[in-house]
């Protein structure tokens, strides 16, 4: 019989923390005493499974608490995170936020930890010009997105972590190292650039008309080079880059602009989804997403699979509030659930009926998948 259970065996408390995929779970595990927190915070006993992904919430103003909408728990989490207060985020699914505030410092920040790491801020962009705008209208709209390679914990070194972003009037390309002095531009670089992805050991960048560029950032000479054209498609409002089993696909969205003209809005019509075939180049409209769930808006768009995570609805897409143009208006209003079998949306947050809960002028609900590490 067991007469303390902090004594039990690492390797069975160790067994028992893999057996826990929601992060909540992990978290009470580990506050029972010492010895189970300190196995918990191994990495080596975290499951490798995505975590389900959680809603992060608008800022209340003036709070320095964040709130996250667990779907598998029908739960809010609030949490103390003052390190995000009126900053702008992109979410990941690594469980890491890239941000930048009014002070034009950017930090990598894991929410649930709180641990920050700074990457070279604003001001060390290339081709930097004066345009005259205050630093909080440039916190707001200098960066068009961030993503970033993987967990910066989770690599071998965290200098591996390269963030690349979509950035000035022109949407170009720039990455940064953690431990880097300033960003890094492509040669070369074509502009009108929408959104960033990181598959099979690339960032790959879509342009508005729908061409992809790889980005060869190791060399001496960072360059984007021709990847694929777009699809041959009518035109759509949005366009992101996602990988499902390995392979680049394009997903398509289209909205209507509704209001007045003084506070117009979007909303989501519909989705479509191509898959490039890597031996042509040519891409190839998908039918249904199978048992997998894709995770759309101001964050890396990522996938994951329902029979791992049964609280979510398969061949549905999972999407919030990115269309930056309508921003000044209060963004975050076009949140959902779309089916992509019969093409219907539906509510996927309980406090999408209030307003004010979803609503924010710079930095709208995104998605995270929530890690430790």
């Amino acid at each position: 019989m067991v007469q303390c259970w902090s004594r039990l065996p690492e390797e069975l408390i160790g067994y028992i923390t893999k057996r826990l995929h929601s992060v909540e779970d992990i978290v009470r595990f580990g506050v029972v005493c010492r010895s189970w927190r300190a196995v918990t915070i191994q990495k080596r006993y975290y499951s490798s499974k995505l975590s389900p992904p959680w809603l992060m919430l608008v800022e209340n103003e003036s709070n320095e608490n964040r709130g996250f909408y667990n779907i598998s728990s029908n739960r809010v989490h609030h949490l103390h995170l003052p390190e995000a207060q009126g900053r702008r985020c992109w979410g990941s699914p690594h469980g890491w936020l890239v941000t930048i505030g009014i002070d034009l410092e950017i930090h990598l920040l894991n929410p649930l930890t709180r641990t920050r790491i700074r990457v070279p801020p604003q001001t060390t962009f290339p081709d930097l010009y004066d345009t005259g705008r205050t630093p909080k209208e440039i916190c707001d709209s200098f960066i068009e997105k961030a993503v970033i390679c993987s967990s910066p914990s989770s690599s071998s070194s965290a200098d591996n972590c390269i963030v690349m972003a979509i950035y000035g009037e022109l949407s170009l390309l720039a990455f940064a190292k953690i431990g880097d002095t300033k960003w890094t531009s492509l040669e070369n670089c074509p502009r009108g650039f929408i959104d960033l992805i990181y598959s099979n050991g690339y960032f790959f960048a879509l342009q508005s008309l729908g061409n992809v560029v790889k980005c060869e950032i190791n060399g001496p000479h960072p360059k984007a080079i021709e990847f694929a054209s777009p699809p041959k498609v009518n035109f759509v409002e949005r366009k992101y880059l996602v990988e499902l089993s390995g392979e680049l696909h394009m997903v398509m969205r289209n909205f209507k602009n509704i209001g007045p003209y003084s506070s117009p809005q979007s909303r989501t019509t519909d989705f479509k989804i191509y898959k490039l075939d890597s031996r042509n180049k040519q891409w190839v409209e998908v039918e249904s997403l199978g048992d997998r769930a894709l995770f759309v808006g101001n964050n890396s768009t990522f996938a994951i699979s329902v029979s791992d995570h049964p609280e979510f609805q398969s061949n549905c897409i999972y999407f919030t509030d990115d269309y930056s143009l309508f921003y000044k208006f209060g963004g975050g209003g076009d949140i959902g659930i779309f089916n992509y079998t019969d093409h219907t949306i539906q509510p996927c947050y309980p406090g999408h009926h209030h307003h004010h809960d979803i609503i924010s002028d710079f930095s709208p609900p995104l998605w995270i998948s929530p890690s430790l590490w």
